[in-house]
C-alpha cells in the first residue's frame, strides 16, 4: 500500500496533491484499514502517517508552498486522515470488546458445564445411596451392632449379595465400549474371588442400555451369583430390539432364596421396564431379566 501512495504522490503534480484531482489520498486509507481490521491500531495508524509523509515529502521537494497551499493542504489531511484513524480506533474497540465477550461467554459456558456436571454428579451419588440404603446400609448396620453374626450362613449369603452389588456399583462409572458387560463381569469378578466358577457368554451385538436399566437387568444376576456357592453361568443374549441376561446358579446354602431380595428386584424392575422371570427347580435357580429397546436406541459399534 506505501509503493501505491508513492507512485500516486510521484505521479501527480505538487500542485494537485491532497486536491479534489487526488483521489488517491483519501481513498488509499480505506483500503488500508480494511487490510489492516485484524491488526493493532498503531499498524494502521503507522500506515496513515507514512502515508502523509510521501505525499509532503513530495510538497517540499516541489517547492515551499503557500500558506493558502498549506492550509488546504492540512484541511484535507484532518478531513480525510482524521476520520479514517477514528474509524480505525473503532474497529479496534470493536474487536477488543468482541474478544472480552467471547472470553467472558467462555468462562460463563465453562462455569455452567461446572455446575451441570456437579449437579450429575450430586444426583448419581444420591442415586447411589439410595441403592444401598435398602440392602447394604442395614446389613451394614447389623454386623456393626452385633444383631447379625458373621458365622450365620444366611448372613454370608447377604454379604456375597451386597458384595456383587457394591462391585457393580463402583463399575457403573467406567468408561468402556460396552457398560452393561462391564458391570456383569464385576459381578462375576466378586463371585470368581468366593471359590465359584461362572462362565459368561455374550451373544448378539451390544446396543445402548440406560443406566437405571443396567442397574434393573444385574441386580437379580447380583442376587443369584452372590448366593451361589460352587457353579455358575451368566448369559447375556442381544436381540434387534432386546437385551435379555440370565444366570443358573444356586438358591443358596439354606435351601432358599431370601424373599426380600425377589421383592426388591421386582419392584425396581417394573420401574424400569425390565421384565424378570425366575424358575426354581431343586437346588437350582434360573432367574431371567429382559428390556425391550425402545425404537431409536442405537447398536453400539463392534469392537
Amino acid at each position: 500500500m506505501l509503493a501505491v501512495s508513492a507512485v500516486c504522490a510521484f505521479t501527480l503534480a505538487p500542485e494537485r496533491l491532497t486536491g479534489a484531482q487526488d483521489w488517491a489520498f483519501g481513498l488509499l486509507g480505506w483500503h488500508a484499514l480494511y487490510l489492516l481490521a485484524d491488526q493493532p491500531v498503531r499498524t494502521f495508524a503507522a500506515f496513515l502517517g507514512a502515508h502523509v509523509g510521501i505525499n509532503l515529502l513530495v510538497v517540499l521537494l516541489a517547492g515551499a508552498p503557500t500558506v493558502a497551499r498549506s492550509a488546504a493542504m492540512g484541511v484535507a489531511t484532518v478531513s480525510d486522515i482524521g476520520f479514517q484513524l477514528s474509524v480505525g480506533v473503532l474497529v479496534g474497540l470493536f474487536h477488543g470488546m468482541a474478544s472480552t465477550a467471547g472470553d467472558e461467554a467462555a468462562r460463563e459456558e465453562r462455569l455452567r458445564t461446572r455446575e451441570r456436571l456437579h449437579e450429575e454428579t450430586q444426583r448419581d451419588h444420591r442415586e447411589r445411596y439410595r441403592a444401598l440404603t435398602a440392602t447394604t446400609v442395614p446389613l451394614l448396620v447389623g454386623l456393626g451392632h452385633g444383631a447379625l453374626s458373621p458365622h450365620d450362613k444366611a448372613v454370608r449369603l447377604r454379604c456375597g449379595v451386597e458384595a456383587a452389588r457394591l462391585r457393580r456399583l463402583f463399575a457403573e462409572g467406567d468408561a468402556v465400549s460396552d457398560p452393561l458387560l462391564n458391570e456383569l463381569r464385576a459381578c462375576v469378578e466378586v463371585t470368581e474371588h468366593q471359590g465359584v466358577t461362572v462362565s459368561l457368554a455374550v451373544r448378539g451385538r451390544p446396543g445402548e442400555v440406560p443406566v437405571e436399566v443396567r442397574r434393573e437387568l444385574v441386580d437379580p444376576v447380583a442376587v443369584v451369583l452372590g448366593r451361589t456357592r460352587s457353579t455358575a453361568r451368566v448369559t447375556v443374549v442381544w436381540t434387534s430390539r432386546a437385551v435379555h441376561v440370565s444366570v443358573v446358579g444356586e438358591d443358596g446354602e439354606d435351601g432358599g432364596c431370601d424373599p426380600a431380595e425377589v421383592a426388591r428386584a421386582r419392584g425396581r424392575a417394573a420401574d424400569a421396564e425390565v421384565t424378570v422371570v425366575r424358575t426354581t427347580r431343586g437346588s437350582d435357580v434360573w432367574v431371567t431379566a429382559g428390556w425391550q429397546r425402545p425404537a431409536g436406541v442405537r447398536e453400539l459399534a463392534p469392537t
